[in-house]
């Protein structure tokens, strides 16, 4: 504790009148900063205000103590104990707060009390989980800090996922990402430091730190002003990640250092504890599951455990064979009785081993092969261990432990591991096998949803059902978090494979009932066959997996069969991935404009901007061929951001409104029209930005906001919802969506001029659109016959190949400019 007295005297109406420099020392202030202020700017909080407010109403002549927390002028606390009394200042009554500074014992408390709750946590925790969310929980809480959380690093996609937070998180962890790679600025941060020294990294003021740039303005935002990483390892490995923020600069102090490396081991001690544990409790299970004689013995050769396998190996009861002497079992025709060997192995510190010839209790012999293993225990204590099996027997506990790792803990299915193993064998003796992969679809909702353990209570449900339903015959593996394996290598032709594909779609489509919901499950379904698609497991599950991959692309229940056409357009992908790259290398995209009319003048009325590619031999690559790629490519963000600048400078130079399409999850993404508002501000005219029914109708509420939010704030932002009445849209979003133009898709404008009920649904939309305040533009107009009937019914805006196909900037400068 610091011995300066810290004083501040303060009148009736709590304005403070002077101060001690020492106080002005201690909070970074100076006296004229002070003088003038109120109290309550002074201090932390309201409930220290009201406690001086109640205090004064009993003051009197009395001296009475006090603790307070004031505000430095960094914001940082200043904790301390004094007393208050009343006394007469310049004619008037006057209150003197006389203080001492006691912030190093508070922190030291603080940091003494978090020592103990993350110590008691792990006594108490059986789970890293357990441990993870307490530890959170009391950081936040006893240091009171403003968030925690920790991640895992995830090397297949070199970024840290996080897996439990608690505190002031609002959104955070979803608004950045954290790279392993050191080479990017999202790599750079705290979090992969320590990830990658191993050491704990400190943050010590958001504002300046230049490591920091990628996840300012989300910390700022949240008042994250400083931070600490610590990297939690397991034998020299990066297990996870415990993220610490704090609303004030330069918190972790030495001291703090000093205790976060205390809580780096304790925490690293438990989770090395818990993996033993598990460790541990593997060679438990495999010992009293395994086909071995298991005896433990004292040095006298009393026996003191056994596994359940050496009374159906011995024919005696449990109780019958714990505390006899090990010899019970010998049969005298042995060269070296049993308890010599066992002497010996203890005595000798020896393994030894042999065949000997036991006698159960009905008076069997049999032939076990038996190993000593000398134990002495910490306190010197000697034992011996004794393994046995019949010679007969192919699996000793070795094989055991082995198997058990072949098998999902969670599911009791087969590992892939598992799996691979008997595939190797039974696709030797087969001609023709089926291999289906299950993808359960959008899994993370349930975990999301209910919790963890309902999710692993769903799998092990799908997993249950599947091995009562498909036959002994049919190995049922888990191959990742969401993704099961059935393999069948008895078919005789493919054929034969539509029942049992029928089969695991009926067991799938029945409800699942867990922890009291109803659960309609959906899924995809991947499907290669052997020979044909591959001729180890290894290639049928690459290929399988690769047409559940384009079953999911469309939408849920697909099945998918790995063949000719799948390989044709993951090449075509891959083609197309290439040509995505190379353009935005090399400058070749370029946009194609189609003009749009006024219907009661036919004049020009504005374009729509669409994309090709334009190779420097002057060859188009039309969008179909790479625009579906695009939407999924991690290169689509780039293309986004050149298309909205350089639309927005072809806007400004035609002098007319321009449309351009945009990817429904490019609408919810904040930081994109962060990062294009710039070139936005800089319209001088309309820009329609195109989102299509099927998009809205996603995330219809994100959409509004994101769509409200906009217009506010740029003006010149027009929106229009392309391919209306393709989709199935929610009319009461309908009627709140701020959009400018209706557009009609071109499905219902070729069938305009065939009758009644085609005219009457063009008619509605053009309606629709008026009463939304909106424009209605028919697409794909080809004859004027078309044109007439649009006309008739009050259409704005008509467009399509009946004026003009698509033309390139040059070519419609010319013609329209």
């Amino acid at each position: 504790m610091k011995c300066l007295s810290l004083i501040l005297l303060f009148d009736e109406e709590e304005r403070i009148i002077s101060c001690s420099k020492s106080l002005c020392i201690v909070t970074g202030y100076k006296a004229t900063d002070i003088r003038g202020k109120l109290l309550s700017e002074l201090i932390s909080n309201e409930e220290e205000i009201r406690k001086i407010r109640k205090l004064r109403e009993g003051l009197d002549s009395k001296v009475l103590e006090i603790e307070l927390t004031l505000l430095r002028r960094d914001h940082s606390p200043l904790y301390t104990k004094g007393n208050l009394r009343k006394i007469p200042y310049a004619g008037k009554t006057a209150y003197l707060l006389q203080l001492w500074d006691y912030t190093d014992l508070a922190k030291a408390k603080k940091l003494i009390k978090i020592l103990l709750s993350v110590n008691k946590i792990i006594k108490k925790a059986l789970t890293e989980e357990e441990i993870y969310q307490n530890v959170c929980r009391s950081i936040v809480e006893d240091l009171g800090l403003r968030m925690a959380w920790v991640g895992v690093p995830d090397p297949s996609t070199l970024t840290v996922k996080p897996i439990f937070c608690y505190g002031y998180e609002m959104g955070y962890l979803k608004s950045i990402k954290i790279s392993l790679d050191p080479h990017v600025p999202e790599g750079k941060g705290p979090t992969a430091q320590a990830i990658r020294t191993g050491e704990i990294i400190i943050n010590p003021d958001t504002r300046t730190n230049p490591h920091y740039e990628a996840f300012r303005k989300a910390a700022l935002e949240r008042n994250y002003l400083s931070s600490a990483a610590i990297p939690l390892m397991v034998r020299g490995n990066p297990r996870a990640i415990l993220n610490i923020y704090a609303s004030e600069p330069k918190l972790f102090n030495e001291e703090i250092i000093f205790i976060l490396r205390e809580i780096k081991e304790s925490l690293e001690f438990a989770l090395e504890n818990i993996e033993k544990t598990r460790f541990h409790h593997l060679i438990s299970t495999a010992m009293e599951n395994s086909d071995l004689l298991l005896l433990v013995t004292d040095q006298n050769g009393h026996i003191k455990f056994l596994n359940h396998m050496s009374t159906v190996i011995t024919g005696y009861q449990e109780e019958e064979l714990l505390g006899q002497e090990i010899n019970l079992l010998d049969s005298g025709k042995n060269p070296r009785s049993l308890f010599e060997e066992l002497k010996k192995a203890i005595f000798e510190e020896m393994e030894t081993s042999g065949l000997y010839i036991c006698r159960k209790k009905d008076g069997e012999l049999i032939y076990l092969d038996i190993k000593f293993l000398p134990i002495t225990l910490p306190q010197g204590e000697k034992n011996c261990l004794l393994l046995g099996r019949d010679v007969s027997l192919e699996v000793g506990l070795m094989e055991s432990i082995e198997r058990l790792k072949d098998f999902d803990p969670l599911t009791g299915c087969l590992s892939f591991g598992g799996l691979k193993e008997k595939a190797e064998r039974l696709l030797s003796l087969s001609n023709f096998a089926l291999l289906v992969v299950i993808d359960v679809y959008q899994f993370t909702y349930f975990n999301d949803l209910y919790g963890f353990s309902f999710g692993d209570e769903l799998l092990k449900a799908i997993a249950e059902r599947l091995k009562a339903s498909l036959g002994e015959n049919i190995y049922i593996a888990r191959a990742g978090a969401d993704e099961f394996i059935v393999f069948c290598p008895e078919l005789q032709e493919k054929s034969q494979c539509s029942y049992l594909l029928r089969k695991i779609q009926n067991l799938l489509s029945n409800p699942f009932y867990v922890q009291g919901h109803e659960i309609n499950l959906k899924y995809n379904l991947g499907v290669s066959f052997y020979p044909y698609d591959g001729n180890n497991l290894e290639e049928l599950y690459r290929r399988a997996n690769a047409a559940v991959s384009f079953a999911k692309k469309e939408g849920p229940n697909v099945l998918k069969f790995y063949g000719e056409d799948l390989e044709i357009q993951i090449k075509n992908t891959l083609e197309a991935e290439k040509l995505i790259e190379e353009a935005l290398q090399k400058d070749l995209f370029q946009f194609y404009f189609q003009p749009y009319f006024y219907l009661n003048n036919l004049s020009l009325a504005g374009a729509e901007a669409l994309i090709r590619i334009v190779k420097p031999d002057g060859e188009v690559i039309p969008p179909y061929k790479f625009i579906d790629v695009l939407e999924k490519s991690p290169l689509r963000r780039d293309f986004e951001l050149w298309a909205v600048k350089t639309i927005v400078e072809k806007s400004n130079k035609f002098k007319i409104p321009l449309g351009l399409n945009i990817y429904p999850e490019t609408f919810w993404d904040e930081s994109f029209w962060d990062e294009v508002s710039p070139h936005i501000k800089t319209l001088q005219h309309p820009l329609y930005l195109e989102i299509t029914e099927r998009g809205f109708i996603k995330e219809p509420i994100k959409t509004l906001q994101t769509l409200h939010k906009l217009k506010e704030n740029f003006p010149l932002l027009k929106f229009a919802l392309d391919d209306f009445g393709t989709g199935y849209s929610n009319m009461g979003y309908l009627k709140t969506l701020p959009i400018d133009t209706l557009k009609i898709d071109i499905t219902f404008i070729r069938d305009i001029n065939k009758g009644e009920k085609e005219q009457g649904i063009v008619k509605t939309i053009i309606d629709l659109a008026h009463i939304l305040k909106a424009k209605a533009l028919a697409e794909g107009v080809e004859n004027a016959e078309q044109l007439q009937i649009l006309d008739l019914m009050g259409c704005d805006f008509v467009q399509g190949f009946y004026f003009s196909k698509p033309l390139s900037e040059e070519e419609f400068t010319q013609r329209y400019l």
